[in-house]
């Protein structure tokens, strides 16, 4: 079971990277959009999170409830954010940033949030 939750963390990890590593490279772009590699991030991220949950869960492992849920709040928002730009091709700046913005943000509640 150990090794599934290390897996499911380095699949996290990955996702957070596409996501977080395709922004920074698209603020140097002319036209600043949402790739796939962030569209794959963030689906990575909303599979593997509450997975990881439920497997530290499993162990007996200890899971603040309401840092999760803020986490939980945030990815929805981003992954809804993100999902619609990329179908509806909207393309629109604010929502590059939108994402952007709540990656940094989540990334901050996981590492800070105790």
């Amino acid at each position: 079971m150990e090794t599934l939750r290390l897996s499911l963390l380095f699949l996290h990890l990955i996702g957070l990277a596409l996501l977080l590593g395709g922004f920074v490279v698209q603020l140097r772009a002319a036209k600043r959009r949402i790739t796939g590699a962030m569209l794959l991030g963030t689906v990575t991220m909303v599979v593997t999170g509450p997975a990881l949950v439920s497997v530290r869960r499993s162990l007996d492992l200890p899971v603040l409830d309401a840092k999760i849920g803020t986490k939980a709040m945030v990815v929805a928002v981003l992954a809804s954010v993100a999902i619609i730009d990329w179908f509806l091709r909207g393309r629109q700046a604010w929502t590059f940033y939108a994402v952007g913005s709540l990656a940094v943000a989540n990334l901050a509640i996981a590492v800070f949030w105790t």
